[in-house]
């Protein structure tokens, strides 16, 4: 019962560890410059930060970002401005916007929006058929 005690002390400790230092990595993640979190997670956006660091090379000012997958996510150089001075990623950079404009999807079906969003659009805007239209026939004067 004692090793049982001692086992459950030591795992806690461990864990209380971990999350400290997790805690801290995404402390030092969100005191970074916008731009350079957008690139970095556009690079690796399910990544789990493991270190953050900051440096000087040839007068630019460079944050390192390293992962807790090394092999799958290695670490990463961005510049202040957000633009990626080195990366060790095995595919090319992708573009630092959003793949969506910020407004959200375009097309999407009022028939897949739930019940209540689709009353709350068509007692705003209610669907009304479209209206006849008639041909234009042109004369050419003689």
């Amino acid at each position: 019962m004692k090793t049982f005690t001692i086992l459950i002390a030591a795992g806690g400790l461990c864990l209380m560890g971990c999350n400290r230092s997790v805690e801290s990595a995404s402390d030092k993640f969100n005191a970074l410059p916008p731009v350079v979190q957008k690139t970095v997670r556009t690079q690796a956006p399910n990544a789990e930060i493991a270190n953050v660091s900051q440096k000087t090379r040839d007068g630019i000012e460079l944050y390192v970002v390293e992962f807790r997958e090394p092999g799958k996510n290695p670490k990463i150089e961005v510049a202040a401005d957000g633009k990626i001075f080195k990366t060790e990623l095995a595919k090319p950079p992708g573009p630092t916007e959003p793949p969506l404009p910020p407004t959200g999807a375009v097309g999407t079906k009022l028939s897949a929006l739930p019940e209540a969003a689709q009353k709350t659009i068509l007692s705003k805007a209610p669907i009304t058929p479209p209206l006849p239209v008639s041909p234009v026939v042109k004369t050419r004067a003689k």
